[in-house]
């Protein structure tokens, strides 16, 4: 049976003195963000519809084909490259963008805004002095 302190470092996300990792599922993900890091999130996005584009060939080829092995082989390239760019990233697939175009969309709204939110020129005139003694 957990005591206190055990259901304490467990509520602390540490068991047994073991950091344990965020579920993905409370990763927040922003806007900025997917802007700041699109090339990375659009090479996401790409790698995870190929991965589902070849996971759909696969069901539908007949095992015994030559074409079954490889477009198993394909669909294991693509995972891996998948797999590696997501730990590259160390995002969630499913906090992305649906599609590039839901992407495009994103990043033309946050270009908008920072657009709206950049400063006017703040750098410093020349004063002409004034015709009234001080």
């Amino acid at each position: 049976m957990a005591t206190a302190n055990d259901m304490d470092l467990i509520q602390n996300g540490i068991i047994n003195n073991v950091q344990i990792p965020s579920s993905p599922s409370r990763f927040v993900i922003t806007d900025e963000f997917i802007y700041d890091n699109q090339q990375s999130v659009r090479e996401l996005i790409n790698l995870r519809d190929s991965y589902a584009s070849w996971a759909r060939k696969l069901s539908i080829v007949p095992a015994t084909s030559d074409e079954h092995a490889a477009t198993s082989e394909e669909l294991g390239n693509i995972h891996t490259a998948l797999l590696a760019a997501k730990e590259r990233m160390n995002l969630p697939l499913f906090r992305l963008p649906t599609s590039i175009e839901a992407l495009d969309a994103l990043i033309k709204k946050v270009e908008e805004q920072r657009a709206h939110l950049t400063p006017v020129d703040s750098t410093p005139k020349e004063t002409v002095p004034s015709d009234t003694p001080h």
